[in-house]
């Protein structure tokens, strides 16, 4: 009967609620949950391929974040979600918003694991990419990391994961998982532009707004710069529109063979900012690819002429 209210349990919930009604909530999750874990369980087909909680085991990553120790996880379920990871970066499955132990995380993934996490613990980028770099599981891919304040951002070919050393977790493949400060949102900008070969330079404006100036080259022709800056001007009207629909206050110019794309991501308080996922910021960096893409070919197109 109320399964149709469950929308509007889940905006109280984000309003939130008395320590009294968090703990009635609390206690029948858990006691339906932990009944649902092992019906689950008891099937192993129904396991592998669907499990009860959602295709990613989202309850899994739950109790991953909530410290649950190693013995009380629910083991097949877990082992599962190891092999699945593997797959992931096989490219034969697609698994996202999951967390993970660090060190199983590396075991799974890494032959050189030991090394990997002394890097990591140690905070050495330049290291910790050379050695990762050269694991077979991630052979013949682009390997790109950046540090942000403690934490330890990673993407290859289209993975991407979040390293929290302190807590040793692993938060892989965020996407609809909403972001929930600035200075991880800053990282994620950071990390997607990387991803997409351009650069990209913030600010923090008054009244909670980042100022984001993304840039990536071009070939322009000096003799033809006049014809070529109206082109550039009618391939970015064709794409301002979907690129206004993440940004605000958008325009562009171009500087010594660089496109400059100057936006505004209005992110108010920390309500506005919770609403923000890292799926956008990867949808956002989509169209900018398109727009460059669209653009280098066009140009050069217009050279040939």
């Amino acid at each position: 009967m109320y399964r149709k209210y469950r929308d509007k349990l889940v905006e109280l919930l984000e309003k939130g609620l008395s320590r009294e009604d968090l703990s009635l909530i609390s206690k029948e999750f858990l006691r339906i949950m932990e009944k649902m874990c092992r019906e689950c369980q008891a099937n192993r087909m129904h396991c592998i391929l669907m499990p009860k909680c959602g295709r990613n085991r989202p309850f899994l990553s739950m109790l991953i974040e909530m410290n649950v120790k190693k013995e009380d996880l629910p083991g097949f379920c877990y082992s599962q979600f190891l092999k699945e990871i593997q797959m992931a970066f096989k490219g034969t499955r697609t698994l996202r918003d999951v967390s993970v132990p660090l060190e199983d995380f590396l075991k799974t993934v890494f032959r050189n694991y030991r090394k990997i996490h002394d890097s990591l613990m140690s905070h050495n980028l330049k290291e910790l990419s050379k050695i990762v770099s050269k694991e077979p599981a991630v052979k013949n891919k682009r390997v790109l990391t950046l540090e942000k304040n403690g934490q330890i951002y990673f993407a290859i070919n289209g993975l991407n994961f979040r390293i929290d050393v302190n807590r040793k977790l692993v938060y892989f493949n965020p996407y609809d998982t909403p972001i929930t400060s600035l200075k991880d949102l800053e990282a994620f900008i950071e990390l997607f532009s990387l991803e997409a070969n351009m650069s990209v330079e913030i600010e923090r404006e008054i009244g909670g707004i980042l100022s984001l100036n993304i840039y990536f080259l071009v070939e322009v022709e000096e003799k033809s710069f006049e014809l070529q800056q109206d082109l550039i001007n009618t391939i970015f009207e064709k794409y301002r529109d979907k690129i206004e629909s993440f940004f605000s206050h958008v325009h562009f110019y171009v500087s010594q063979d660089e496109v400059h794309v100057l936006s505004d991501l209005e992110i108010g308080g920390i309500e506005e900012l919770e609403r923000l996922t890292p799926k956008e910021l990867i949808e956002a960096f989509k169209v900018l690819k398109d727009f460059r893409n669209d653009l280098r070919e066009k140009l050069v197109k217009s050279v040939k002429k």
